[in-house]
């Protein structure tokens, strides 16, 4: 889901905790023209869920996750699909092609 400037993640569990219970998880974007990635937060995130704002307008993203426990961090998971960010509204298509129903010495009637 996402919205103007944001987008909403979710992601599952890892299949296996490695024995210790997971403390949280970092999440990474980054822009399809780019190829580095940057952390969306400086904190672990408790659940899996996130909301990554101050995205730009116009641009496509990737995003993905790592799991920390006790012993460390996971590898990351796949990147998500790509998604590109727009506004709420875009301007209307353009209106149907004018016809002259109607022509007069001095007028036109569309």
């Amino acid at each position: 889901d996402h919205d103007i400037n944001s987008v909403v993640l979710t992601w599952d569990r890892p299949s296996s905790d490695g024995g210790s219970k997971i403390q949280g998880y970092k999440v990474e974007y980054r822009d399809i023209t780019e190829s580095s990635w940057f952390p969306c937060n400086d904190f672990l995130i408790k659940e899996t869920n996130y909301i990554a704002h101050s995205l730009l307008i116009n641009h496509e993203y990737e995003f993905r996750v790592k799991a920390k426990n006790a012993a460390g961090f996971s590898k990351y998971s796949p990147p998500s699909k790509k998604v590109k960010i727009q506004g709420k509204f875009q301007v209307p298509s353009p209106p149907g092609t004018p016809m002259v129903t109607k022509i007069g010495r001095n007028y036109v009637d569309l």
